[in-house]
């Protein structure tokens, strides 16, 4: 075949590329989940985003929140106190409804943090001795990507009996 040839077929396969469209294809993902071509498919679930970790309680007081530095952002740390000794698995999360993993602030900028843990199981003895403030503090951090934190003008930090506010 000539080197013309070529040419010519490489020219037409470029020009009745455009003919057709992704978005009209079954070799389009976005159609694998609607019943029509006309409808977009979404995974969002039907009842909305759910608020994570419903089945933990909020941390009785917080105590004090700071940032540190990361290369790719900044380090949330929260301190705070159960009213009980044995609270564990403590974490933030947001109050906005968001998918998994995702950290954003609403729209007035401000980022709304839950202080949450599991309490103590019932009849231990950590759940009938109250807290040391000294011994007993829960601490949890939570990374902020830098684009988060330039969609943020303050955070809140709420637990059970107070929150705490700072600018990032």
């Amino acid at each position: 075949m000539s080197l013309k040839s070529v040419l010519i077929l490489s020219v037409a396969a470029a020009a009745l590329s455009g003919c057709g469209r992704l978005g009209d294809s079954s070799w389009n993902p976005t159609s694998w989940l609607s019943d029509s071509p006309d409808e977009e498919g979404t995974l969002e679930p039907t009842e909305g985003y759910t608020i994570a970790d419903e089945y933990r309680t909020l941390i009785a007081h917080v105590s004090s929140a700071r940032m540190e530095p990361l290369t790719e952002g900044r380090l949330l740390v929260v301190t705070g106190i159960g009213p009980t000794k044995g609270w564990w698995d403590a974490a933030l999360v947001t109050e906005m409804r968001q998918p998994r993993d995702i950290v954003e602030p609403d729209q007035d900028g401000v980022l709304r943090l839950r202080f949450v843990a599991n309490a103590p199981l019932p009849g231990t003895p950590e759940s009938r001795t109250a807290a040391n403030p000294d011994v007993d503090m829960v601490t949890v951090g939570l990374a902020l990507s830098h684009v988060t934190l330039s969609r943020t003008r303050q955070i809140i930090i709420s637990g059970a009996g107070n929150s705490i506010s700072l600018r990032p």
